[in-house]
């Protein structure tokens, strides 16, 4: 090893767990805000005077903003490097926080959730870019991303805590204070960091970000409407519109995709079986884990009367589950393929969810035990995928 070899691989080596840090903080943040807003449903219900469907459209938001804008965050990443996209990232993440932190109504924090969305989504991928670059081939590599998925996970711990105990306080509100500050530290501290390479690779295939976000949109809308049938304000017309204008915005993706020279997403790799499972594991995953939480916090408090604290502290007991998941998905994947792990888990959160159902009216402390199984059979499924991600898809 030349000298300027080894005085670049000392920093690696002295800092990795720092690296990790600094490069998982902005997957700790989105889950922290996540996590945190939906145990907050409740009081942000009654603050803002608005519906459950009012309510579904703020809590889809961000997650609906940041998978129409993660294409845009790749091409960023090309284009400025993976370090200034995600600190441009925590910088409008930190505006979107201060717009909620002073909200008065409901159409003002659906803007600020959806910058949000568009911050998480420039914050993400280029994290997990920066964790590798910066590590390179160093043989604190596989430490260094099991210490990136436990500070990952801080924010799935520390959310409905916070949450909760701020909405039962001081008001939902000022769990945003936190995040300001944490976001703009974050965007300071990853200057400790190597920037990727700039390499821009040609052009964004915009006809297919915009057919991909009407299109999502559009669900959104029909499943929402959906779910105020029987409702005296129930529009089945205007829902079987959005549903009708879904499928031509989807077929319209299709077509796009197949003639463009850099689309969004290569549809090519749907035909691989094992690649379209892995998707199917991950859809099950945020479909159980997203609805089920919103379900479950409003259930609880506006139904059972439960405090936000309460509440929070159950969540808790679910997502606490999901770190130790991370932990033995390792060994488990080295046992059986990542992809057996994530089927069979996907079949045990689905009697997991089956048994919480059934024990729903009884006394909490009932209810806490099938959280813990929740936490872990989701948990399984998440980290399975992302260690596909890093590794490739050779591992499947």
């Amino acid at each position: 090893m030349t000298p300027q070899q080894q005085s670049a691989a000392v920093p690696v080596q002295r800092s990795f767990k720092l690296t990790a840090v600094l490069c998982a903080t902005g997957l700790a943040l989105a889950t922290f805000d996540q996590s945190s807003f939906t145990t907050a449903l409740a009081a942000i219900r009654s603050d803002l005077d608005i519906d459950i469907s009012a309510l579904q459209w703020v809590t889809s938001l961000l997650p609906l903003a940041a998978a129409v804008a993660l294409p845009i965050s790749g091409m960023l990443g090309d284009l400025w490097g993976a370090r200034a996209t995600m600190q441009t990232g925590f910088l409008v993440f930190a505006c979107a926080a201060l717009i909620t932190l002073f909200s008065a109504d409901v159409q003002t924090l659906i803007v600020a959730r959806a910058i949000q969305g568009i911050a998480v989504a420039l914050m993400l991928p280029n994290g997990a870019a920066l964790l590798g670059h910066n590590l390179g081939d160093s043989e604190h590599r596989a430490t260094a991303f099991g210490f990136w998925l436990t500070i990952s996970s801080a924010g799935l711990v520390l959310g409905p805590l916070a949450g909760g105990a701020f909405a039962q306080t001081v008001g939902w509100r000022y769990t945003y204070a936190i995040m300001v500050p944490a976001a703009l530290l974050s965007a300071v501290g990853l200057r400790r960091l190597a920037d990727t390479p700039r390499r821009w690779s040609g052009s964004i295939d915009v006809a297919g970000l915009l057919t991909a976000s009407t299109g999502l949109g559009l669900l959104c809308w029909a499943l929402i409407e959906l779910g105020r049938v029987g409702r005296a304000d129930a529009q089945l017309e205007m829902a079987a519109m959005a549903a009708a204008g879904a499928v031509v915005a989807f077929a319209l993706f299709v077509v796009v995709e197949k003639r463009v020279r850099q689309p969004v997403i290569d549809l090519g790799l749907l035909r691989d079986r094992q690649y379209t499972a892995v998707l199917g594991a991950a859809l099950v995953y945020n479909l159980a884990t997203s609805g089920g939480v919103f379900l479950l916090s409003i259930y609880l408090q506006e139904q059972r009367g439960v405090s936000s604290v309460v509440t929070g502290v159950l969540l808790i007991i679910a997502n606490i589950g999901m770190p130790l998941a991370g932990r033995l998905a390792g060994p488990l994947a080295r046992w059986r393929p990542p992809l057996v792990v994530m089927s069979v888990t996907a079949a045990g959160m689905a009697l997991t969810y089956l048994a919480l159902g059934a024990v729903a009216s009884l006394p909490v402390s009932v209810v806490a035990l099938p959280l813990v199984f929740v936490g872990l059979t989701s948990g399984w499924p998440y980290w399975s995928f992302i260690q596909i991600e890093a590794a490739g898809r050779s591992t499947v």
